[in-house]
C-alpha cells in the first residue's frame, strides 16, 4: 500500500474542507454584500455602489467626482441625464448674474472657515450657521449648534422648518432656510444681542450680493462641489408632496468679484474657496432660492424698503408653473429605481477592494 499517495489525498481533502468552511464563514458574515448582474455592488448597510456613483438606502444618488450636465426641455420644466437614470432639477430662468442690479464691483467679508467633518458628515447647515455666528463674535461651536439647536427630538419630517435626521449621522438628510432661521434665533435668544436671523428665501441672487457688499455674510444653499442636483425622496406632509433636492449643500456666501465672475464662499466641505458666479447662481436657483442673513431688526427694516423685486416674481414663468417653498414638481418622480437603469456598469476595481 502506498501510504504517501493516501496521505497526499487526505491532505488535499482536508485543505479543501477547511477552505470550504472558511469561505462559508465569509459568505455568512457578508451574505448581504453582493454584485448584481449589472456590476453594481450592494452593501449590507443598504448602499448600492456603481461605476459612476452610489445610492443611499433612500434612493438618493451621489456622484463620485464629476457632474453630468442634464438635458433640459425647451420650456425648462423637465430634465434628464444623458443615461435616463434620474430626473434633474431644471433651471427656470436665465442664470447669468445681472450686473446692473449689483451696486459694488467686488466685496469681501472676512469670515473664518469652519469645516463640518468629521463630526458632522450631514451638518453643513449647522456648520454654516456656526460660521456666521462666529463672525459676529459668538463662541458657539458647530457640534453644540447641531445637537442642541438643529437635532429635533420630535422627529418632524418637514425639512422646510426642521432639520430631518441627525447631522452627525451619514444617514441624515438636512433642512432649508426656515429651519436655519428657527435654530439660529433659538440660540440668539440666549445671548445678549439684538441680532436675529431672517429668511431670504425667494430673494434675487443679486440682492444677496448687495447684502455681502454691506458686510453681511449670507447663509446660502447650493449643491455639493457645484454638482448638478436632482430630485430625491418625496415626503408627504398634510397632503402636500415635499421633494428633497439631492446634492443639497449649505454654505456661506462671503464675497464676490464681478470682473472675475466669481463668488467667494466658506464651504463646510472645502474651505474658503471660489466658484464660478453664474454656475453658483444656477445652483442657488435649483435649490429653490434658500438663504438666511443675520442682522438687527432695524437693518432688516431698511433692507425691506429697498429690496429688488420683493417678493420675488419669476417673470419668465407663467403663474401656475412658479414653484416655491419646497413644493413638488408636476410629473417628476423623486425615487430612483434600480430596475429602471438601462446601462450595464462595472464597479471600479479600487471600490471593489475597499468594500468588504
Amino acid at each position: 500500500m502506498n501510504y504517501r499517495k493516501i496521505y497526499r489525498k487526505l491532505s488535499i481533502a482536508l485543505i479543501v474542507c477547511l477552505l470550504g468552511v472558511f469561505l462559508s464563514g465569509i459568505m455568512i458574515q457578508t451574505r448581504a454584500d453582493y454584485y448584481d448582474w449589472e456590476g453594481n455592488y450592494h452593501a449590507d448597510n443598504g448602499y448600492v455602489y456603481s461605476a459612476y456613483g452610489y445610492y443611499d438606502p433612500y434612493g438618493n444618488f451621489y456622484g463620485y467626482s464629476t457632474t453630468i450636465e442634464s438635458e433640459t426641455s425647451e420650456d425648462g420644466l423637465s430634465a434628464v441625464d444623458p443615461y435616463g437614470f434620474y430626473k434633474y432639477v431644471p433651471i427656470f430662468y436665465k442664470a447669468d448674474v445681472n450686473e446692473e442690479l449689483v451696486g459694488a464691483r467686488k466685496a469681501d467679508v472676512p469670515v473664518s472657515w469652519v469645516g463640518q467633518n468629521p463630526e458632522l458628515p450631514n451638518g453643513c447647515e449647522a456648520t454654516a450657521t456656526t460660521t456666521v455666528l462666529n463672525y459676529y463674535g459668538f463662541s458657539v461651536d458647530k457640534v453644540t449648534m447641531a445637537t442642541k439647536y438643529f437635532l429635533q427630538p420630535e422627529k418632524q419630517i418637514d425639512f422646510r422648518y426642521y432639520y430631518v435626521g441627525d447631522p452627525s449621522d451619514i444617514m441624515g438628510l438636512g433642512c432649508y432656510s426656515d429651519a436655519v432661521v428657527n435654530a439660529a434665533n433659538e440660540y440668539l435668544a440666549t445671548q445678549d444681542t439684538k441680532l436675529c436671523a431672517f429668511s431670504y428665501q425667494n430673494y434675487p441672487f443679486e440682492s444677496l450680493l448687495n447684502e455681502v457688499a454691506k458686510g453681511f455674510p449670507v447663509i446660502i444653499w447650493a449643491s455639493m462641489y457645484m454638482y448638478e442636483p436632482f430630485y430625491g425622496i418625496r415626503i408627504n406632509v398634510d397632503g402636500s408632496d415635499l421633494v428633497w433636492i439631492s446634492q443639497e449643500h449649505c454654505l456661506v456666501l462671503c464675497g464676490y468679484d464681478l470682473d472675475k465672475k466669481t463668488v467667494t464662499v466658506s464651504d463646510p466641505l472645502v474651505g474658503i474657496t471660489q466658484y464660478d458666479m453664474n454656475l453658483f447662481k444656477k445652483r442657488f436657483t435649483q435649490l429653490r432660492y434658500n438663504a438666511v442673513i443675520i442682522k438687527t431688526q432695524e437693518q432688516q427694516y431698511e433692507e425691506e424698503k429697498n429690496i429688488i423685486n420683493l417678493p420675488f416674481n419669476d417673470q419668465f414663468l407663467p403663474a401656475d408653473k412658479i414653484v416655491r417653498g419646497s413644493r413638488g414638481f408636476d410629473g417628476i418622480s423623486g425615487k430612483v429605481h434600480l430596475d429602471k437603469l438601462s446601462a450595464r456598469v462595472t464597479m471600479p476595481l479600487a471600490l471593489k477592494q475597499n468594500k468588504k
